[in-house]
């Protein structure tokens, strides 16, 4: 097959794929208002989510971190103003990640999926930057 030309196997074609449509969420300005930014960040990450129906799985399979890696990258970006410790920093963006991730689950699970809207993050995204406020160095 022509495409193993151009990848070895298909996980690297997987991750190929998933990295690729994970580069189209939002790319954050550098500006004060960081939370704005989380917010877009999250809100197109959900979703990319949405559309493409069993991505989060196929990236929660991987074995590689490329996908996880262009969302840290941004989240890295967005709360560098706020000069957080690096376990503060690490913590924090496991503890969104998880929520994105259920978050997106329970979309995928629910029987209709519009009734799960993504506004409906603005509450625990609003607490989660509450807490990096209390948390700076």
């Amino acid at each position: 097959m022509a495409i193993y030309y151009y990848f070895k196997n298909k996980n690297a074609l997987l991750e190929a794929l998933t990295t690729s449509l994970v580069e189209d969420i939002y790319q954050p300005q550098a500006n004060e208002d960081w939370q704005s930014e989380l917010k877009h960040l999250c809100a197109s990450y959900i979703e990319l989510l949405r559309e493409y129906n069993g991505l989060l799985q196929t990236m929660l399979s991987m074995t590689s971190h490329g996908p996880a890696q262009v969302f840290a990258e941004r989240y890295q970006l967005i709360v560098q103003p706020l000069d957080l410790s690096q376990q503060v920093e690490k913590d924090s963006l496991d503890l969104l990640a998880d929520y994105l991730h259920g978050f997106a689950l329970s979309i995928s699970c629910c029987h209709d999926a519009s009734l799960i809207k993504t506004d409906m993050l603005d509450g625990p995204l609003s607490l989660i930057c509450s807490s990096l406020l209390v948390s700076r160095t």
